[in-house]
């Protein structure tokens, strides 16, 4: 994985998170645009998974919350 691979403030997103939010163009761009903050949420919260199996439904997680916020975001009505 390529060094300048947005991270978190303070944790690093191991090589299989990063592999699958680099899979997707529209992926990484979503994982991009999120604060390095919640970035580093999402990474302490996929790195401290106890179990392999655990740990790849975060990770799976980490790519669905911000592509279903992004779709809610989306259908929003602007407030009168």
């Amino acid at each position: 994985m390529s060094d300048d691979f947005p991270q978190g403030v303070v944790h690093v997103a191991g090589k299989d998170m990063q592999a699958r939010l680099s899979s997707d163009a529209d992926i990484l761009a979503l994982w991009q645009g999120l604060t390095p903050l919640g970035r580093n949420e999402f990474i302490c919260w996929v790195e401290d998974a106890k179990q392999d199996a655990t740990r790849q439904k975060r990770i799976e997680r980490a790519v669905e919350e911000p592509v279903s916020y992004t779709h809610l975001r989306a259908h929003e009505t602007p407030e009168h």
